[in-house]
């Protein structure tokens, strides 16, 4: 991402983490970045200056990639009602996402930061359930 330089060994870790994850801690780690992204745009909106625009397009972006995959990820195959839902779900969020983007409205970043939030929670509680 322009602008944005990363730490080989933050991306590494990162990268190891995500590998080395069951794919419902995946699921959790992938709405962690978008918390993470949302919120940063979040904060962008406060900043005055031509680099407002661009942070929050950047950040919006990067959660635009998380989610599209996520889509790819669903298997409607295993479960097609459970897919289908969050895949509308999932559309939901990049349509109010690509609105806040093009428009610059700020409530629907937290409107869709509440909604993955809650949906994060709830899949970490199902794995915790698991572990027990």
């Amino acid at each position: 991402m322009a602008g944005y330089p990363r730490s080989p060994k933050r991306n590494s870790y990162v990268q190891t983490k995500f590998n080395t994850a069951s794919p419902g801690q995946r699921v959790v780690l992938m709405y962690d970045g978008i918390i993470k992204y949302l919120t940063l745009a979040q904060q962008a909106f406060a900043l005055e200056g031509p680099e407002r625009i661009e942070k929050i397009h950047d950040h919006l972006t990067r959660v635009a990639q998380i989610i599209s995959e996520l889509r790819l990820a669903l298997d409607h195959k295993a479960d097609n009602e459970l897919a289908s839902t969050l895949e509308n779900l999932y559309i939901f969020w990049e349509r109010q996402l690509s609105d806040a983007n093009t428009k610059k409205k700020p409530d629907n970043i937290a409107d869709v930061l509440n909604m993955v939030t809650e949906l994060r929670d709830t899949w970490n509680n199902a794995l915790q359930g698991e572990a027990q």
